[in-house]
């Protein structure tokens, strides 16, 4: 056998690995979802998932750049990932680049529900939810989709993103935001120990929120799976690099114009998504609406 032969019978078989790992995680997670969303909604939900994450996917190889398959984590998402992108028009471009993609097809299904007469329940809800996704991918702070957009316009903007993830949570009263807030902190250029002495606070506050029954109800074994992710996110903190923050934040600022052209595509594609959402929101059954 050639050494060309066996090379390209490798390249083949890296190619199914990365193609069954996407497809197992994802297979992984509906299985997890369904016990809570049933089986078809489950489906979906992963589904709009993986077309957001293609979103970035698509936008590294434009820019010519490595990018790993999605790895999708039952009852987290899903997550890519990719060289350290080296400048802020890069970042924001990739950041983007998932909730607009994912924007498009979820924006299709609120459109489909609001031309039927009477759309299935299932369709109503997978276009709430798809929207929805990309709406709180778009709050502007790392490690979220907007705050990689928003470190292009000036780092005031995590200010901004902090409030409406503190508001957010209260509003909706959604204790599993708590896990956001953690993530948020592996971000902030803080002392160390600091950090880590808030996400334990955070992760407390989470856990007896969730076993006291306070904020949204969920069966008891989420209840455990929120807390397990919580306590790998806190391990996660200890495991960053200072080094890496500070390579993001250093990165040379934007002129006044790119500053502007990013601000624009934030607020519009954010506009856009919240309207949808608004829209979508007002085709849901009202047992779905408490």
């Amino acid at each position: 056998m050639s050494k060309m032969t066996k090379l390209i019978k490798a390249f083949k078989a890296i190619k199914f690995l990365k193609v069954g790992l996407t497809f197992g995680t994802a297979m992984l997670s509906i299985f997890a979802y369904s016990f809570a969303l049933g089986p078809w909604f489950s489906i979906g939900f992963v589904a709009l998932i993986f077309v957001h994450e293609i979103g970035h996917v698509v936008a590294l190889k434009r820019k010519g750049l490595p990018a790993s398959v999605p790895v999708f984590i039952p009852f987290l998402g899903a997550a890519i990932f990719s060289p350290n992108l080296g400048n802020r028009d890069d970042e924001a471009y990739v950041g983007i680049a998932g909730p607009v993609i994912g924007g498009v097809v979820a924006l299709s299904l609120v459109g489909a529900t609001a031309a039927l007469n009477h759309p299935p329940e299932l369709l109503v809800m997978l276009a709430y939810i798809g929207v929805f996704i990309n709406v709180l991918n778009m709050i502007p702070i790392r490690p979220l989709d907007g705050g990689r957009v928003t470190q292009a316009v000036g780092p005031w903007f995590k200010y901004i993103g902090l409030f409406v993830l503190v508001g957010g949570t209260v509003l909706l009263r959604a204790t599993g935001f708590l896990l956001i807030w953690i993530l948020v902190l592996s971000e902030l250029r803080l002392p160390r120990r600091f950090k880590l002495i808030v996400a334990w606070t955070i992760l407390v506050t989470m856990v007896i929120m969730l076993f006291g029954g306070i904020g949204l109800h969920q069966p008891w074994w989420l209840n455990v799976i929120d807390t397990v992710i919580g306590l790998s996110f806190c391990a996660m903190i200890s495991a960053v690099p200072d080094e890496l923050l500070d390579d993001r934040n250093n990165m040379p600022q934007l002129n006044s114009s790119r500053k502007r052209y990013w601000l624009m595509i934030y607020v519009t594609v954010t506009v856009v998504l919240i309207a949808g959402m608004v829209i979508s929101y007002g085709h849901l059954p009202p047992s779905a609406k408490h």
